[in-house]
C-alpha cells in the first residue's frame, strides 16, 4: 500500500509541475522557463525513481531538500513559484501517515472514480446543450460530376443548407462558412438560368432542387446576411445599422450575393419569379445602399421592371424604389433620373393595354417627386425646359418635318402628362411650392404644341392637348381659355364635315382616339371616325365648361363662345351633330343667365375675392355643376347608347344573313355530291350487266315448299 500511495503522490508532484509549466506567461524570460522544464525532467525521474525504490518517506524528503536548493540557488524563481502555486511548496505531510488503512486507500480511490464519473456525466450533458445550442450538423460531401469537375447540388446538400440557415433562435451565431456555402449554390442558380457568368463552383441538374434552393434562398438568406453583418435596427429611424468590421470581414461574399440576385432578376421573365425576387431584394436594401456599384446595379434593375413588366411587378419595383430612397436619401438623384429616362425610352407605343401602365408610372413617379421635392425641382425644370427647346426649334423651322415629328410623337406627349401629373399633384402638397411654379411653363408648351400644325390629320392630338389643359386648371385653379381652343377643333371638324362622308366597305374597325395622335387620311371620310371625333370634341367643351360652371365671371365667358359655336353650326348640313351642339350652346346659356340672377339678388363686390367664392360656393356651386353637367352627359351617352345597339343590331344580322348563306350554299354543295356519287355508280353497274346470261330465276313458278 506504500508503494501504491508513493506512486499516486509522485503522479500529483508531476501534474502539479506541469500545469505550473503550462501557466507561464509569454512574459517570462527564456531561463526561468527553461528551469521550469528542468523541474517537469527531475519530477519525472523522481516519480520513476519512487517506483522502482517504492520508499515514500525518502521521495518527499528529497522533493523538500530540492526545493531548498532551489530556494538559495535561485530566490526569484522561488518567489514566481509562491506566487503563482503555492500548494506545489506546501505538500501537506499529514498525508504520510502510518496509521492509513488498506480500507481506507480503497474507500478514497472509490470516491475519486465516483468524482471522475460523475464529472464525465456533467461534461457529456454539457456537449449535448452545445451541441443544441450550435445546431453542429455534418457537411455532406458533394459528389462531383466527371464532365465538368464540379460539385453537384443533390438532396442532401438542399437538406443541410436548409437545416443551417433556418434558425429559429437569434442568439445562435451563423457560420460563415454555410452562409458562403449557401451562396455559391445560389449562383449556380442564376448559371442556370442562363446568365453570361463564370462557371460556379456548383452544379444543378435536377429542376425541384433548383427550385427548392431559389425558395430557400429568398427565405433565409436576407436575415442570414443581417446575421453575419450584427445588424442592429434603429426604432427612430427604421434604418438598419451594420458593423463595419463584420463588414470588411464578409464583404466579398455578400456582394457576390447581391450581385447574383441582380443577374437573376434580368434574367427571369415569369412575372411571379419577378415579383417573388423583388420581394427578396426589398428585404436586402439596407445591404445594397452600403455598396455604391451595386446600388447603381439595383436602380438600374428595378427601373427597369418599373418601365416595362405587368403591373404586378411594377409595383414591386416600385415598392423596392421608395423604400431606397426613404431611407437613403443620397441615392435620390439616381434613381430619379434613371426612372426618368426609362419612363421616355419605354412610351414610344400607346394602345389600350399599355394606358394604365402609363398612368401607373404617372402617379408612382410624381410620388417619388415629392418626396424630395427640392432636390427634383432641380431636374424637373430641366427636363421642361428640354421640351420647349424642341418646341422651339420645330417652330422656327415649320417646313421641316422631322422637327414637326420630333414633337407630334407619343414620348413627347407622354411627358407632358408626367408633368402635367406631378405638378397637379404638387399643389395639394405642402412643402412643393417650387415644384407647383412650374405651371406656368409647362402650359406654354401645351399651347405651344397645340398650335404648331393646324392639319386636320393632327386632330386626336389637340384633343389630347385639351385634356392635359383641363387637369391642370381642375388642381392648380390656373385659367386657360379651354373653351377656345376646344372652338378651334370645332372649327377644324367643320372643314371635314362639308366633304360628303364615303360609305365604308363592310365593318370597318376605326383606330380609338385616345391611343392615337394622328389619323390617316383613309379614315377621315369615313362617317363613323366623323361620329367619334365630334362626341369626343363635345366631352371636352362639356368638361372645360364644368370647370367655370361656379366661377362668377362664367356668363362673361360663355357669352363669345356661344356666338362662335353658332357661326360654326351654321356651316354643317348633318342634323345629328347640329343637334349635339345646338343642346349644348341652350344649357350654356341657360346657366349664365341662372349666375346673373344669382349675382343681382344680391351686393357682391368683384373686387372680393373671398365674398365672390363664398357666394358661388354656397348658393349654386354643386347643384348647377350636377344640372349643367348631368343633363349634357346624360343625353350624350343615351344617344351613344343608342347608336351602339343600333350599330350591334346590325352587324348580328349581317353574321346571321352570312351564316344562312354558308349553309344555305353547304346544303347545295353536298347535294349535289351526292347526286353525281349516284350517277356514277348506276353507269358501273350497266356496264357490267350482260344479256347473254341466262336467268337462273326463270323457272320460278314450278318451285314448292315441300321440296
Amino acid at each position: 500500500m506504500k508503494l501504491k500511495k508513493s506512486i499516486k503522490k509522485a503522479g500529483i508532484v508531476k501534474k502539479q509541475v506541469k500545469k505550473v509549466a503550462e501557466t507561464v506567461p509569454e512574459e517570462v524570460p527564456d531561463e526561468i522557463a527553461e528551469k521550469i522544464e528542468g523541474e517537469v525532467r527531475d519530477s519525472e525521474v523522481e516519480s520513476d525513481d519512487d517506483e522502482v525504490v517504492g520508499n515514500q518517506k525518502g521521495g518527499m524528503k528529497k522533493h523538500k531538500l530540492d526545493l531548498e536548493k532551489l530556494a538559495q540557488t535561485d530566490p526569484e524563481f522561488f518567489k514566481f513559484l509562491q506566487q503563482e502555486d503555492a500548494d506545489l511548496l506546501n505538500l501537506q505531510e499529514e498525508e504520510d501517515d502510518d496509521g492509513i488503512d488498506e480500507e481506507d486507500l480503497e474507500d478514497e480511490e472509490l470516491e475519486l472514480d465516483e468524482e471522475n464519473e460523475e464529472d464525465d456525466e456533467d461534461s457529456d450533458e454539457n456537449d449535448e446543450i452545445e451541441g443544441k445550442e450550435k445546431k453542429k450538423v455534418r457537411k455532406p460531401k458533394a459528389k462531383t460530376d466527371h464532365s465538368t469537375g464540379r460539385l453537384i447540388v443533390d438532396s442532401t446538400v438542399y437538406s443541410y443548407l436548409q437545416q443551417v440557415l433556418a434558425l429559429e433562435d437569434e442568439n445562435t451565431p451563423i457560420d460563415a462558412s454555410d452562409a458562403k456555402m449557401a451562396i455559391d449554390v445560389f449562383v449556380a442558380c442564376v448559371a442556370r438560368v442562363g446568365a453570361n457568368i463564370e462557371a460556379p463552383k456548383y452544379i444543378i441538374n435536377e429542376q425541384s432542387i433548383f427550385e427548392a434552393v431559389i425558395r430557400l434562398c429568398f427565405q433565409a438568406m436576407p436575415h442570414v446576411l443581417h446575421r453575419l453583418l450584427n445588424a442592429k435596427k434603429d426604432e427612430m429611424t427604421g434604418k438598419i445599422a451594420f458593423s463595419k468590421t463584420a463588414i470588411k470581414k464578409y464583404q466579398n461574399c455578400v456582394r457576390t450575393y447581391l450581385h447574383a440576385m441582380i443577374v437573376f432578376l434580368n434574367e427571369v421573365q415569369t412575372v411571379d419569379v419577378i415579383s417573388s425576387s423583388l420581394k427578396a431584394i426589398t428585404r436586402l436594401v439596407d445591404v445594397y445602399a452600403h455598396f455604391a456599384r451595386m446600388t447603381k446595379l439595383l436602380i438600374k434593375s428595378i427601373t427597369r421592371v418599373w418601365s416595362r413588366k405587368t403591373l404586378e411587378c411594377r409595383l414591386s419595383a416600385f415598392v423596392c424604389m421608395n423604400l431606397l430612397v426613404k431611407n437613403y436619401p443620397q441615392h435620390f438623384v439616381l434613381l430619379y433620373k434613371t426612372a426618368y429616362v426609362s419612363f421616355v425610352a419605354n412610351s414610344k407605343i400607346v394602345t389600350n393595354e399599355t394606358w394604365p401602365l402609363l398612368q401607373f408610372m404617372h402617379r408612382t413617379f410624381a410620388e417619388l417627386t415629392l418626396l424630395y421635392p427640392d432636390e427634383a425641382y432641380k431636374y424637373a425644370f430641366v427636363y421642361i425646359r428640354q421640351t420647349a427647346v424642341h418646341l422651339r426649334n420645330a417652330m422656327i423651322a415649320k417646313g421641316r418635318k422631322d422637327l414637326i415629328f420630333s414633337i407630334y410623337n407619343w414620348q413627347m406627349m407622354q411627358c407632358m402628362y408626367i408633368w402635367v401629373r406631378v405638378i397637379a399633384r404638387s399643389h395639394s402638397v405642402n412643402g412643393a411650392e417650387s415644384i407647383a411654379e412650374l405651371v406656368y411653363p409647362l402650359i406654354q408648351v401645351i399651347l405651344g404644341i397645340f398650335r404648331l400644325c393646324n392639319a386636320p390629320t393632327f386632330l386626336p392630338l389637340r384633343l389630347h392637348c385639351c385634356q392635359l389643359l383641363i387637369q391642370l386648371q381642375a388642381s392648380c385653379t390656373n385659367y386657360v381659355p379651354i373653351l377656345q381652343f376646344s372652338c378651334d377643333t370645332l372649327e377644324e371638324l367643320v372643314r371635314e364635315l362639308k366633304t360628303k362622308p364615303k360609305p365604308s366597305k363592310g365593318a370597318v374597325k376605326i383606330p380609338d382616339i385616345e391611343c392615337t395622335l394622328k389619323i390617316s387620311s383613309q379614315f377621315t371620310d369615313l362617317p363613323q371616325w366623323r361620329k367619334t371625333a365630334c362626341e369626343s370634341v363635345f366631352r371636352v367643351m362639356i368638361q372645360a365648361a364644368h370647370l367655370l360652371s361656379s366661377n362668377a365671371a362664367f356668363s362673361d365667358v360663355i357669352l363669345p363662345i356661344n356666338h362662335r359655336i353658332s357661326s360654326i353650326l351654321e356651316n354643317v348640313k348633318n342634323s345629328d351633330y347640329t343637334h349635339l351642339f345646338r343642346g349644348l350652346q341652350t344649357k350654356l346659356k341657360e346657366h349664365s343667365k341662372f349666375v346673373l340672377d344669382v349675382l343681382a339678388r344680391k351686393d357682391v363686390r368683384l373686387n372680393d375675392e373671398m365674398q365672390i367664392r363664398a357666394t358661388m360656393g354656397k348658393k349654386y356651386g354643386k347643384p348647377r355643376k350636377r344640372r349643367l353637367d348631368n343633363k349634357l352627359k346624360n343625353r350624350f351617352w343615351r344617344r351613344r347608347a343608342v347608336k351602339k345597339k343600333r350599330n350591334l343590331e346590325i352587324i348580328r344580322r349581317e353574321k346571321r344573313l352570312k351564316v344562312t348563306k354558308m349553309t344555305k350554299l353547304k346544303k347545295k354543295n353536298r347535294q349535289f355530291q351526292n347526286n353525281r356519287e349516284k350517277r356514277a355508280k348506276i353507269g358501273a353497274a350497266a356496264k357490267k350487266a350482260d344479256s347473254t346470261i341466262p336467268d337462273k330465276f326463270g323457272d320460278l313458278d314450278n318451285w314448292s315448299d315441300e321440296d
